[in-house]
């Protein structure tokens, strides 16, 4: 018997991240590796094919793209995150995640600490204070996330606290960007 073509393996994030963009990600994802594993138990040396993520997100949500992460990561099939464009902010974290990872020729990476919007509605100094020992847990948890698969070293995270953005283009993210990474250049 043939074996049948693998399901589409191509994937777009190509807005901010949120939950109305990651969910369908995250459910073709599980919805990929569950067909991989019956056609591992039907055919005899079936091979995972690798699910392409594109990225081209200026970044959005910690919580969804943490969510993304985690389904990435966890992903017996292996996704590479491919950056044509922008990944920034969140956008970093979930190219960082691939299994293998690819950059465009002319992408731009930002990172940035992690920002708040309080809704607080005249709850300011207690409110204040939960909110920002939450901007500190996310910031630690996507600075380590970031130190663990890139080549980033905390020396150079903390240099960029104390201004706002961090923009690493073609040449700087060669050197600080990705561990198993690859430019996207024409042959």
């Amino acid at each position: 018997m043939a074996k049948p073509n693998p399901m589409e393996r191509k994937l777009y994030l190509k807005e901010n991240v949120d939950e109305k963009s990651v969910m369908p990600l995250i459910e073709a994802i599980h919805r990929i590796n569950d067909d991989d594993a019956e056609k591992e138990k039907e055919y005899n040396g079936w091979e995972r094919e690798p699910i392409k993520l594109y990225i081209y997100t200026y970044g959005g949500v910690c919580y969804a793209g943490f969510a993304l992460i985690d389904a990435i990561r966890a992903s017996k099939t292996p996704v590479h995150t491919i950056v044509l464009g922008t990944a920034m902010s969140m956008g970093i974290f979930v190219f960082n995640a691939g299994h293998k990872r690819l950059i465009g020729e002319h992408a731009t990476l930002m990172y940035h600490d992690v920002s708040i919007s309080t809704g607080m509605n005249g709850e300011m100094t207690e409110g204040l204070k939960i909110e920002l020992d939450e901007a500190l847990r996310l910031q630690k948890m996507g600075s380590d996330f970031l130190m663990e698969y890139s080549l980033v070293e905390e020396s150079v995270i903390n240099d960029y606290s104390n201004i706002q953005w961090l923009r690493v283009w073609k040449n700087q993210s060669l050197k600080y960007s990705v561990k198993k990474h690859k430019l996207i250049t024409k042959s």
